[in-house]
């Protein structure tokens, strides 16, 4: 009888963990157990995130007895940089903390690989909620995850169950730093790309439903045509745009470019600045005349306005917001 309450008590565990397929926003140091606090603080110095800089995305992950290690991506001058932190020793069971040495690595990453590991980081993270668990865990592998989007982001998962999209976001993470690790590392491989957007469409799906991931997909088709098709002098005429361009699709999959006039814009002022923007207006018709859409869901019609403002940083278009029409 008490094998059968215990396996009963454990199945309804496991149930509740499945439902929470999501990382969990990171404590505030008011929160935690004051050994916590000072190990968390240890960390924070010996990796260097006290100085004054902050990443595009960081990766960390604590085991309970291997040694800890980190991934950032950085900018510097409009040039990305990934870094690879590993620890000498494990610093939880460390006596001579002082003495731990810190190893690094530091390569150049494309722009197009940054905008997919941000992409995919912000997705999973915007997505966190605390888990409903009461179960306190001490063992096992903690990793943590972090994004910058006007201020940093963090958020985590403890030993995420095999199956789940967190499982695959922390294998994913592996391979990265596995990947940039290398000595010859130039971009990150065709089969770790994939399994990225796969992932990123998954936590689309799951948390928004069939139609927003639709009309992502339709976004990401519009802008990385651009920005294959559209030559560096052009996407320059971009960088200050003066309208918001929506994008009219309807269920034959037939695209129309739009301007919306902004908000206390009067007609004379929205005729003066049409002219202006006739040149990038052109522009777009042409390059996106050859556009093959995705499949749309039937019997609907999109107006979907994308924020392409040139990213000079990464020299390509980059979608800064979605928005519905």
């Amino acid at each position: 009888m008490k094998k059968f309450i215990f396996i009963l008590i454990f199945l309804c565990i496991s149930n509740v963990e499945a439902q929470y397929d999501h990382l969990e926003p990171m404590q505030g140091v008011l929160n935690g157990y004051s050994f916590q606090v000072d190990y968390h603080q240890v960390l924070r110095e010996k990796l260097g995130f006290d100085k004054d800089y902050i990443p595009i995305i960081r990766y960390v992950v604590t085991p309970s007895f291997d040694i800890e290690y980190a991934l950032e991506i950085l900018s510097d001058n409009g040039t990305f940089f990934v870094k690879n932190l590993t620890f000498s020793e494990n610093i939880w069971y460390s006596k001579k903390r002082d003495k731990i040495k810190l190893k690094k690595k530091r390569r150049i990453i494309s722009s197009e690989d940054v905008e997919l590991l941000d992409e995919l980081f912000k997705t999973a993270i915007y997505a966190a909620k605390f888990s409903k668990s009461r179960i306190a865990i001490s063992d096992g592998t903690r990793y943590i995850f972090s994004v910058f989007d006007y201020g940093l982001y963090s958020a985590q998962k403890h030993s995420p169950e095999k199956g789940t999209k967190i499982y695959e976001l922390k294998e994913i993470s592996e391979l990265l730093v596995l990947e940039t690790s290398k000595n010859k590392f130039k971009n990150i491989s065709i089969t770790l790309k994939n399994r990225i957007i796969n992932l990123i469409y998954k936590f689309i799906l799951y948390e928004s439903g069939q139609e927003e991931l639709t009309k992502y997909k339709i976004q990401k088709a519009i802008i990385n045509h651009l920005n294959s098709s559209i030559s560096f002098d052009e996407k320059g005429l971009y960088e200050y745009p003066l309208f918001d361009y929506v994008y009219h699709i309807n269920k034959e999959g037939t695209l129309e470019i739009k301007l919306r006039k902004y908000k206390n814009q009067t007609e004379e002022e929205y005729q003066k600045d049409l002219l202006l923007e006739k040149a990038r207006i052109n522009i777009f018709k042409e390059n996106l005349s050859n556009l093959k859409l995705p499949k749309l869901i039937p019997l609907k019609t999109y107006e979907i306005k994308i924020n392409l403002e040139y990213d000079s940083d990464k020299k390509r278009f980059t979608l800064y917001d979605l928005e519905e029409y």
